[in-house]
């Protein structure tokens, strides 16, 4: 493996790399065996494929381009870790030659940590916010929002023969359609909810409100201006309805028989204690967020550094990535939630430079205020945090292997530093 660094700038490299035939031949095969998994032939059961046949299968360049990746994946990080680059942002990567039976040469550009002048009393500017912590306190009303939750948790349904009403658990057949075309999503089958709860589109649980088991509706709703899915704001909603069961809902006493039947408690006591303690943990760590927030935002106020625009474009795409993910989980799409806020992606992504900015700095100064203060993970450290995210995440889809990559190891290590830093500005 032959690697050259170039310093492009002040706050730039960019590396080149060339890895021999032999070298990438583990990554080949790698890659003949990922590649393998996709190939159907008759007379072999899928991923059963011996590998000698598979190959003939699968066109070589495309074999060579998944060998590429795979190589990369893991020669970068670990060359930004062995070379001592203190990276920020992501890589440029561009592949210069790939070819069989040759080497492959690639290339990465990739921001460094840029000179940095921290305000001489950083220690300072922490403890005169810390001045103004805020003591927190669980008050009745709060705890009794919990039991009021929990409560509600454990109603049991008790079918009725009588007219819906607030607070009832109803069971409903739906279906939505404007300018008589059914609209995806808006239809539902056996749809259990409980009135009252601003649970749809606003007006349409009041004409819930009366109807008995068995009976069907048909009315119309204009959507709200404001309402979240574009393409129906304002529109005029024709909706039919089929009430399939009514529901009263029986709330169990709150007492000592309650306690027990939700969790590990001895008795009413000891729940509205061991939840109190709860609440005030929860309230406790989101001041210290937001604490850590205004000592990291007073301290990048007085810091001296200048960023490159490169490495602001890539935090604006780590940024947008961020949002279409969160507005995916809520079943919009970025040019949905663009057009309710009325601004296009550029607009958008000029808006984004100043947090963009304030990301940025706040991670190149933790990592500084690391540095100045010999903050050292151990080996040890780092290897119990990761056993521990593992086994969060044990009985669940992901893959269990992305825990052992080097990114994710800098990324922990990261986590562990700069909660070290922040308990050392705390002191």
């Amino acid at each position: 493996m032959d690697i050259k660094i170039n310093k492009l700038s002040t706050s730039e490299v960019e590396i080149n790399f060339v890895l021999e035939p032999k070298g990438l031949e583990p990554y080949l095969n790698q890659a003949l065996k990922s590649l393998g998994q996709n190939i159907k032939i008759d007379g072999f059961r899928p991923g059963k494929i011996p590998e000698d046949i598979a190959k003939k299968h699968i066109d070589d360049m495309k074999l060579y381009e998944e060998a590429a990746g795979l190589a990369i994946k893991e020669i970068y990080p670990k060359t930004i870790i062995e070379k001592n680059i203190e990276a920020i942002g992501r890589p440029e990567i561009t592949i210069t030659k790939l070819a069989p039976n040759n080497p492959l040469e690639f290339k990465a550009k990739i921001g460094v940590m840029p000179e940095i002048k921290l305000p001489a009393n950083y220690k300072k500017i922490a403890q005169d916010i810390l001045k103004n912590k805020t003591k927190i306190s669980v008050s009745d009303t709060e705890l009794e929002e919990i039991l009021n939750w929990l409560r509600n948790s454990q109603a049991k349904l008790e079918k009725v023969d009588r007219p819906a009403q607030s607070g009832d658990a109803v069971e409903i057949d739906f279906e939505t359609k404007s300018n008589g075309v059914s609209i995806e999503g808006a239809n539902g089958k056996n749809h259990l909810f409980v009135l009252s709860t601003s649970h749809f589109i606003p007006g349409f649980e009041e004409q819930i409100i009366g109807l008995k088991t068995g009976d069907s509706k048909e009315f119309q709703i204009q959507a709200p201006d404001d309402w979240p899915y574009s393409h129906l704001k304002g529109k005029l909603l024709d909706f039919k309805v089929v009430v399939k069961q009514v529901n009263n809902r029986v709330l169990p006493q709150i007492d000592d028989k309650f306690a027990q039947s939700v969790g590990k408690f001895d008795d009413l006591g000891d729940m509205k204690e061991k939840l109190k303690s709860e609440i005030l943990i929860g309230k406790e760590n989101k001041e210290m967020e937001k604490i850590r927030l205004e000592i990291l935002e007073a301290t990048v106020d007085k810091t001296e550094i200048i960023l490159p625009e490169s490495i602001i474009e890539a935090e604006k795409d780590k940024i947008l990535e961020e949002l279409q993910y969160s507005l995916s989980e809520s079943g919009l799409k970025l040019e949905d939630y663009l057009s309710r806020i009325k601004v296009n992606e550029e607009q958008l992504r000029n808006d984004l430079k100043v947090q963009a900015e304030k990301r940025i700095k706040s991670a190149i100064i933790l990592k500084e205020i690391a540095k100045q203060e010999k903050v050292e993970i151990t080996e040890e450290e780092l290897m119990q945090k990761i056993r521990q995210e593992k086994a969060k995440y044990q009985d669940s889809d992901i893959n269990q292997a992305q825990f052992d990559t080097e990114n994710f190891k800098e990324y922990i290590k990261g986590v562990l530093r700069n909660e070290r830093v922040f308990e050392i500005l705390e002191q």
